[in-house]
């Protein structure tokens, strides 16, 4: 699986020194296996037909072959001392002897797997590095300037693949946006209609959408406008620190969910991310008061869950009933599942008026359409520290009659019979 690059981009949290290296070849240096390299054959006019010897670029399961060998190649120091995305390696560190440690640890696991990297294209003890198309230095992250500048001649979209194009481009940036989802609304209504062919078995006539008309307004070409200058113009996100605790701004609307990821820095409030998303149909007959229990948690456990699992956290609401939804609130089956959901993170709930909560209030008016582009096949959680931290300590269980059990002795622990035997917990 190739990692996401907002999964992994926080472990550069106070790093000052980086250098990033570039393997030579790529591919190339990896053997196709004998009994697999007809599967690569391919047709040279009237030379006839060639086989592979080394891993090709093109092949469907190249990227994922060659992330395993990276990852295996580096072993531990994959995000302790260096992050790795195929043939790309980045290295960080606080200090520079530190630095040194780390370039000759990794030097040393390239040499031991038989790696070669090409000189020209690495960059050594820099305080910023390009790095996924987005720079990264000790205040944090922005978008790439060689690529965003680009946009400003990026030429009006003439069909809908030209369309698509533009908002693949744009929304790789999205968390940089603030109210993105609101601004290219007009361009995304253009695409209603236009999705992905289905499989016939699949395929109900009952729920097909008619394709949206090609109609390039004024609406369009002011959306179009203002990402451009949006994308010229993004901000720094901060790093998330573990040791500090987040804040989390929800808010929603008729039309879609907005929240906005906070955490105090250096007694100023640093955003993280953004994000928002539109309604499905079912969703859009909610009331007011639901609508806002499902941007809390969808907010929670979907979109930042990586970082506020095993946290302590403060949502703030515009919406002053939520406050007392996971506690007194009647409730019916789906938002009991809800607070299911969120039984298992540590949270408070406090009200803010609307006009206070604007960030996450903007972002909820005109999101996108309710699809989603898909990041990765599947998604590994970050346990937190101070989650880790309390694994690792002697627990007391209700079925031992409170006799302590060593953080060795939990995995060993059938924790279905131990709740069942807590009257707390049992009720």
């Amino acid at each position: 699986m190739l990692p996401r690059f907002d999964d992994v981009i926080d472990t550069l949290n106070g790093s000052k020194f980086f250098s990033k290296l570039d393997l030579r070849s790529g591919y190339w240096q990896v053997e196709v296996k004998e009994e697999d390299k007809p599967k690569t054959a391919f047709s040279v006019g009237n030379l006839g037909f060639y086989e592979c010897n080394r891993m090709g670029f093109g092949l469907t399961n190249a990227p994922a072959t060659f992330q395993r060998l990276m990852e295996k190649c580096m072993g531990d120091l994959h995000l302790r001392e260096c992050l790795v995305f195929i043939d790309d390696i980045l290295i960080f560190s606080k200090t520079v002897q530190e630095h040194l440690n780390r370039l000759e640890s990794v030097f040393s696991k390239l040499e031991q797997h038989g790696l070669k990297l090409k000189a020209s294209k690495c960059e050594f003890f820099k305080t910023s590095v390009t790095y996924l198309g987005h720079v990264v230095s000790e205040d944090g992250i922005s978008t790439d300037p060689d690529k965003t500048a680009a946009v400003t001649d990026w030429p009006e979209p003439r069909n809908i693949k030209e369309l698509r194009q533009f908002l693949g481009f744009a929304g790789y940036y999205r968390r940089f946006m603030k109210n993105y989802s609101k601004i290219v609304e007009p361009l995304n209504s253009l695409l209603k209609g236009h999705g992905t062919k289905k499989s016939s078995k699949t395929h109900d006539s009952t729920t097909k959408t008619v394709p949206a008309k090609w109609t390039w307004g004024e609406l369009q070409q002011k959306a179009f406008d203002e990402v451009k200058i949006m994308l010229v113009n993004t901000p720094i996100l901060g790093y998330a620190d573990y040791s500090l605790p987040f804040e989390v701004h929800t808010d929603s609307s008729g039309s879609g969910l907005g929240a906005v990821l906070y955490q105090k820095q250096e007694g100023k409030l640093q955003v993280i991310a953004y994000a928002s998303r539109g309604l499905r149909p079912s969703e859009k007959n909610y009331p007011a008061h639901k609508l806002e229990f499902l941007a809390l948690k969808w907010a929670v456990t979907d979109k930042f869950h990586d970082y506020l699992y095993g946290m302590e956290f403060e949502v703030v609401t515009d919406n002053n009933p939520l406050t007392y939804v996971l506690a007194k609130a009647k409730l019916d089956a789906t938002s009991h599942r809800w607070v299911a959901a969120l039984a298992s993170y540590d949270f408070t709930i406090t009200y803010r008026a609307g006009k206070l909560n604007a960030d996450a209030d903007g972002l909820s008016r005109k999101p996108q359409l309710f699809s989603e582009e898909v990041k990765a096949i599947c998604q590994a959680a970050l346990v937190s520290v101070p989650l880790a931290e309390c694994l690792t300590q002697d627990a007391v269980l209700p079925s031992a009659g409170g006799v302590m059990v060593s953080g060795e002795e939990l995995g060993k622990v059938d924790w279905a019979a131990a709740q069942r035997g807590d009257v707390t917990i049992h009720q």
